[in-house]
């Protein structure tokens, strides 16, 4: 009795099978009249022998049994298996090595399901030492201590579903919302690469500053999921490559409130939706969304550090209208608005975590075919396929330092061709003309210009004269001329659109 009632102790404050299983061995086999002592769980078709203690005898042979194969010199494994099978206790007389004679009673562990079938978990077996085996109460009394065995053993398959199933549910969430980062990545290639580099960043900035490890950890989440907001946001406004005019930079600047309602409706994900909230508010409580000077200790400093990285990135990463800043550019960016836009602390931190990180060579020009699409329908002027106006004006305001050559070809009479032989002819001519000048020039940019004027753009000189085109039969036959002008810049923007 003593025994047992020690067992249901130690059932009560066992929170996993392990120690259900080896604390009710360990102490049954503190009997003296028991030689061993041993509880077998079924695995799918297997019985395994979870925990055994002996007292002078050897027993089983094997540690997993196949309920599905005979072992027919193995008595122990069979007095058990037909026990489960069953559902019944047996006991039995077993004669050992040695001449010594040996009780085993085995004893079904099992529970009873919702719908009151029973359910077998494995087996308890005991070996008795003396010579009359067990008494009727000892009996009942292991009975009752397999049944609270099964009562533990339940209550932490139980725990164990509901942790998986709770588990699973964080996963269908991190799915979900990895799958909206995914349609946004897919949306605009440009931040696929620059989620990563800004969770990066946001790390070496947090672990500097001696951070807890998991608000490092929450700050590389919130980063991978900071832009998940743009998720709303018109493709028009998200895809256009070129700089945003002011009513589209208002509208992508709601990407911060809609990432923010977005993620604080999911528990798991509340603490990080803060972070994202304002992640474009600046340190004096400017930007977006605006915080009075009263409140800005409601900026959390994760935040913070996360603009710092945001903007450490977008400075150091080719856009089509824009080329990238070197590395101590960007730092002395973030040191001049240090106080303002950023949080000084942060800054000084940052300016040296960061300056000897490696950049990668980042480009907004298309890679793919969709991509190739997106780029044509900001950039491509869809009657010649050639590169339009705004393309021309992005690639004058680069205003790099390697020298480049314009070559204008204006066209002459085109509008009285025009007038004469109708809008249908004269575009017919322009798309004609166009494919000309891609295969007479196939290392230009090549832009359609003013409507009727065309712009070649070469890395290095090149002579064209107007007497190459005079006696084209395309222009010849239609009765068009062309003046010819080469304009080169080194760091001087040429006049093209006066």
């Amino acid at each position: 009795l003593k025994t047992i009632s020690d067992i249901n102790e130690l059932l009560v404050s066992s929170f996993s099978i392990k120690n259900i299983v080896e604390n009710s061995v360990k102490r049954l086999i503190q009997q003296e009249e028991y030689s061993y002592v041993w509880i077998g769980l079924i695995n799918e078709y297997n019985l395994e022998v979870v925990c055994e203690h002996k007292n002078g005898l050897d027993i089983i042979d094997e540690l997993t049994y196949s309920l599905d194969k005979n072992y027919d010199d193995d008595i122990v494994f069979n007095l058990s298996k037909d026990s489960i099978d069953n559902d019944e206790i047996i006991i039995k007389q077993l004669q050992r090595t040695l001449n010594k004679k040996s009780w085993a009673i085995t004893i079904p562990i099992k529970i009873t399901l919702e719908d009151s079938t029973k359910e077998v978990l494995g087996n308890l077996c005991v070996f008795s030492k003396l010579e009359d085996g067990f008494l009727d109460e000892e009996i009942k009394m292991l009975e009752e201590l397999a049944k609270d065995i099964a009562i533990a053993l339940n209550s932490v398959l139980q725990q164990t579903k509901l942790k998986a199933l709770e588990l699973e549910k964080i996963s269908n969430y991190e799915e979900t919302i990895l799958a909206f980062v995914n349609i946004i990545e897919q949306r605009d290639s440009y931040t696929a690469g620059h989620t990563i580099r800004v969770a990066e960043y946001c790390k070496l900035i947090a672990e500097a500053m001696e951070i807890d490890a998991d608000d490092v950890v929450k700050i590389q989440k919130a980063a991978i999921l900071h832009d998940i907001g743009k998720v709303v946001t018109p493709d028009s406004i998200l895809l256009k490559p070129g700089k945003l005019m002011p009513l589209e930079y208002n509208l992508i600047k709601e990407h911060s409130s809609a990432g923010y309602e977005m993620l604080s409706k999911i528990k798991m994900y509340s603490d990080l939706a803060e972070i994202i909230k304002y992640h474009h508010s600046n340190y004096d409580g400017q930007g977006y969304p605006h915080v009075d000077k009263d409140k800005l200790d409601t900026i959390p400093i994760l935040s913070h550090i996360m603009m710092i990285a945001d903007a450490f990135d977008a400075m150091t990463s080719n856009r089509i209208y824009k080329s990238r800043k070197t590395i101590p550019e960007a730092l002395e960016e973030l040191r001049l608005n240090s106080g303002t836009q950023f949080h000084p602390e942060i800054v000084k931190v940052a300016i040296k975590v960061l300056a000897d990180v490696t950049i990668q060579d980042t480009s907004q020009m298309p890679k793919n075919e969709l991509e190739k699409r997106r780029f044509a329908y900001f950039f491509m002027d869809s009657l010649t396929d050639l590169y339009n106006e705004d393309y021309l004006k992005i690639e004058i305001a680069k205003n790099e330092t390697k020298e480049k050559f314009f070559v204008m070809l204006e066209l002459k009479r085109f509008s009285k061709y025009n007038e004469n032989n109708g809008w249908k002819n004269g575009n017919l001519f322009l798309k004609e003309f166009a494919t000309l000048l891609k295969k007479r020039y196939p290392n230009a940019l090549i832009f359609r210009y003013r409507g009727d004027d065309f712009v070649l753009l070469f890395d290095k000189k090149i002579d064209i004269l107007e007497s190459e085109f005079i006696n084209l039969p395309l222009l010849k036959d239609k009765n068009i001329d062309l003046s010819v002008r080469t304009l080169g810049f080194n760091g001087v923007v040429p006049d093209l659109f006066s």
